[in-house]
């Protein structure tokens, strides 16, 4: 499928960079930054320590950690939002025992092919 751009995919269980034999296989965009974003803990990106999901404010021990989650999730999108990269953000998270499950459904403001919304899911 053609994209305006070309963004590297990524294996959401693991983080491993998708392969096609030995070349790399490529994702719609911003869902494989949206990926990103929910797989790296806020301050641990060297070149942008605001990139990221602020894990310090879930403690997946507590009561209301999902809701924590959630909201994490949203304040890392949020410059995606105001600079109108994305928009119609959902995020749903759901705790099952010490897993929280996350799904973000978003739409690419610019994929003018997308028909509906991305997904992108995972669990911490």
């Amino acid at each position: 499928m053609p994209y305006y751009a070309r963004e590297f995919a990524m294996n959401p269980a693991t983080g491993d960079m998708v392969m096609a034999g030995s070349d790399p296989s490529y994702g719609q965009p911003m869902a494989e930054v949206v990926l990103r974003i929910c797989r790296t803990p806020k301050g641990s990106m060297w070149a942008n320590p605001q990139f990221g999901i602020d894990l310090s404010l879930v403690n997946k021990a507590l009561p209301g950690a999902a809701a924590q989650l959630r909201a994490s999730i949203l304040a890392a999108l949020d410059f995606y939002v105001q600079n109108k990269y994305i928009k119609n953000v959902s995020v749903t998270v759901s705790q099952n025992g010490a897993a929280l499950m996350y799904d973000v459904a978003f739409i690419d403001v610019r994929d003018q092919i997308a028909t509906k919304p991305l997904r992108v899911s995972g669990s911490l």
